[in-house]
């Protein structure tokens, strides 16, 4: 709308900027730092759509990589909701520094070699 304020003859164009809330509320829930895997849960949307993970078209995902996860969620209308989480997965190594002899348990794992 231009707009000719105090008959100046000078035109004013008059903006109105609107920030929008989301379509409808979209949650992932889970601890995203664990040990060797991460599982999160979307809430919100009818249908699911990950850009990773093993259950890529499911509101549960597991992660087994570090990284940022996008999620998709779509609602009853139509209407997506598109939101992220970052996951730390925090590999655990261990060694041992034992001698395992044969016919010897070791963390409850019985060891046993067949020498030819």
């Amino acid at each position: 709308m231009r707009v000719n304020l105090f008959n100046t003859g000078e035109d004013f164009t008059i903006v109105t900027l609107a920030l929008t809330r989301p379509l409808f509320p979209v949650n992932i829930i889970g601890s995203p730092i664990n040990f060797d895997s991460v599982t999160l849960t979307a809430t919100g949307g009818i249908k699911y759509s990950w850009n990773g993970g093993i259950s890529r078209t499911s509101a549960t995902n597991t992660f087994y990589t570090s990284g940022t996860y996008f999620l998709t969620a779509t609602d009853g209308n139509g209407s997506t909701v598109t939101t992220s989480k970052t996951t730390i997965i925090e590999h655990k190594t261990s060694s041992v520094n034992s001698t395992i002899c044969h016919g010897q348990d070791y963390f409850r794992l019985y060891y046993h070699w067949n020498i030819h």
